[in-house]
């Protein structure tokens, strides 16, 4: 009787072990795939870092755009487009009770 509970915690360790190297062996890889999509990622931004950097010297070299002239703001600073009724829609809705 005390052999076979020997042999079968002997079994149980070996398990026990091959089960670590298992848990192990996937972290590991795991870990290599994640440093290896770091890298990835890491040179795309580099590169659309620098393409940000050229569009933006590109839109240096050009004079900046005016605000449209024909648009215009109320007192409050909403574009007419948004008044109803030659009133503006924040005061309006300011001065409601509930």
């Amino acid at each position: 009787m005390a052999n076979e509970l020997r042999a079968k915690v002997r079994a149980m360790e070996a398990d026990m072990l091959s089960n670590e190297k298992a848990t192990f062996d996937i972290t590991a890889e795991m870990t290599r795939q994640y440093k290896a999509m770091q890298e990835n990622l890491m040179g795309k931004i580099g590169v659309l870092e620098g393409e940000i950097h050229k569009l933006k010297d590109e839109l240096g070299a050009y004079p900046p755009a005016r605000a449209h002239p024909t648009l215009a703001h109320c007192p409050c600073g909403c574009p007419l487009t948004q008044r109803r009724r030659g009133r503006c829609w924040r005061r309006r809705r300011a001065t409601r009770t509930p």
